[in-house]
């Protein structure tokens, strides 16, 4: 018959046997978790076709609600977010981190605004399984009759108003949306959302003034230049003291 000593030898393995066995439980079950959850993370691409009418929308002179009016022509740049996964991505948003003119090392930070998803009231948006979502990234306007061409980023407050205020807060704070008719321009966003990791941009677009006599839709799109958002580092989205244009 063992001794107690060896009983209590027994016992006490018994109990350190159990408490390893339930942590490995609990490591293993936190493991799968996260597996599980990288797994069903979604996965989103990012495009802009310089030559498609879906990304570069023009918008005729119009009476309509919902048109440009009659006196103006309209000229859309827009980013597709596209869900290639089977997991819906959640609350999804362009956030604007900041803009950088020309060769001018100032950069214009606007944390906490972003591009507004496109035909909706708002910034942030659910793309379902294989969808793809349109985000209005600037537009430009040429106005009849005064030939004016100005430009603006179509950026939302945290308060995002209805599309006909919103617009009307756009074009009238041109010192945070206005674009500078024949610079190039710098424009620094993530990609965010509640189950995506983070992702960082830059887009380079600029307007040029507009030179011919008569603006039909063909020289509207002539006078706008942009290409596809390249995917950079969190340093260099958030870096004061870099400029690549200056480089």
């Amino acid at each position: 018959m063992p001794s107690v000593d060896t009983l209590r030898i027994i016992e006490a393995s018994g109990n350190w046997a159990a408490a390893f066995a339930t942590l490995a439980a609990v490591g293993v079950a936190l493991w799968l978790q996260v597996w599980l959850n990288r797994k069903r993370r979604p996965k989103l691409e990012l495009i802009y076709d310089h030559k498609s009418p879906s990304d570069n929308r023009y918008l005729a002179p119009s009476d309509d609600a919902s048109g440009p009016g009659k006196n103006r022509q309209e000229l859309w740049v827009r980013l597709r977010v596209r869900n290639t996964s089977r997991h819906p991505a959640r609350d999804i948003e362009l956030k604007l981190i900041a803009t950088i003119v020309g060769n001018d090392p100032q950069r214009q930070n606007r944390p906490g605004w972003s591009f507004k998803v496109s035909n909706l009231d708002a910034s942030a948006v659910t793309i379902h399984p294989k969808f793809t979502q349109y985000f209005d990234v600037a537009y430009l306007i040429f106005k009849k009759d005064t030939s004016e061409l100005s430009a603006h980023f179509v950026l939302t407050m945290p308060d995002t108003l209805s599309w006909n205020s919103e617009k009307k807060r756009i074009e009238e704070n041109i010192q945070y949306t206005g674009i500078t008719i024949g610079w190039p321009h710098q424009v620094l966003f993530a990609l965010v959302g509640s189950n995506i990791e983070a992702r960082y941009f830059r887009m380079d677009l600029q307007v040029a003034p507009v030179k011919a006599k008569e603006i039909t839709e063909v020289v509207l799109r002539t006078c706008l230049v942009a290409n596809q958002p390249i995917e950079i580092t969190p340093d260099d989205a958030f870096d004061l003291t870099r400029n690549p244009l200056a480089e």
